[in-house]
């Protein structure tokens, strides 16, 4: 399905679970199992999430572990429906975060029924917003992950502008950016590879001009 896409010079986006994998090293994921919101917020792994149902400044917290298995992965991360007033769900992360991503649905839990709808993402290195396509169903779902060369201490996840469509997160997981050779490191190999070949060319031809 989904790919990658380069947003920045520091930023990866990534819209396909396995890609972000294959970019990502170190990963810890929260699947939200058994946790218990408390007062619009969930502590666990490490990660402090919080969900409002207004923005400026935040009043009201909408946040609660849903259980009702819709998508066959047991219980999700609900948060607040959307409705033009800043609903959102942040989530602050430990130090030394490079890479984040999650599952993410748009769904009415009383119909129950799922929404192809487009909740945004915000990152805290830049104010850059994203989309990040949900899928109506329940067979399949939206994901959305980003790597980064800056540390990225939170994510922002704000619900589509429908009123009856709330948002839900689902095995949010964080880690590194998988380390990769930098061209410099690579031209420098090359580089020397050529030097090595040529003192070995030149010593065999003088080998051989010698009576």
């Amino acid at each position: 399905m989904g790919c990658c896409v380069s947003a920045s010079a520091s930023v990866v986006v990534f819209t396909d679970r396995n890609q972000w994998l294959t970019a990502t090293s170190t990963v810890n994921t929260i699947d939200f199992q058994g946790a218990t919101t408390s007062g619009g917020e969930l502590v666990i792994g490490g990660v402090d999430f919080q969900g409002f149902d207004h923005d400026n400044p935040p009043s009201g917290t909408d946040l609660q572990v849903f259980g009702g298995n819709y998508w066959g992965s047991g219980s999700i991360l609900e948060g607040p429906a959307g409705s033009s007033l800043g609903q959102h769900v942040i989530a602050t992360l430990p130090g030394g975060i490079f890479a984040v991503g999650s599952d993410v649905m748009q769904f009415e839990p009383n119909g129950p029924t799922s929404f192809a709808e487009t909740p945004t993402v915000q990152l805290s290195i830049d104010g850059t917003i994203y989309n990040a396509p949900t899928i109506g169903g329940f067979l399949s779902r939206g994901f959305i992950g980003f790597t980064s060369d800056t540390q990225i201490s939170s994510i922002t996840f704000f619900p589509a502008n429908d009123p009856s469509a709330h948002l839900g997160l689902d095995n949010f997981s964080t880690g590194q950016a998988a380390v990769s050779q930098t061209p410099e490191a690579a031209t420098m190999i090359l580089c020397g590879g050529g030097l090595l070949l040529i003192g070995l060319v030149r010593r065999h031809r003088n080998s051989n001009s010698q009576p």
